[in-house]
């Protein structure tokens, strides 16, 4: 209660070794007795870093879904895609270009 019940195990300890008592007490004890006791520290949640979300930007569609093409060089298509791998999460773009010809 002096603390406001902001003290977990780890400042708990700090604080009984303070005290000065005769035997010694380390922070598994002390985890164990908060444990059994279902005392938990209330502490603040750390804040999360939100990402603004970016515009995003749609073309007109002025194919109407007629993809077949008479000659070769009169329709592209391309298309964008963000690819995350590795642990680290490393991040590659993949671009396309796509004649609607050969289709």
């Amino acid at each position: 209660a002096q603390h406001k019940h902001c003290v977990g195990y780890d400042k708990m300890t700090r604080l009984i070794k303070q005290e000065r008592l005769s035997y010694t007490v380390n922070k598994k004890r002390v985890m164990r007795i908060m444990k059994e006791h279902s005392i938990k520290a209330d502490y603040r949640q750390p804040k999360r870093k939100r990402v603004q979300e970016q515009e995003t930007y749609e073309a007109q569609n002025p194919l109407n879904r007629q993809f077949e093409q008479a000659a070769a060089n009169q329709v592209w298509v391309t298309d964008t895609t963000e690819i995350a791998y590795n642990i680290r999460k490393y991040k590659v773009r993949l671009h396309v270009v796509l004649d609607l010809y050969g289709q």
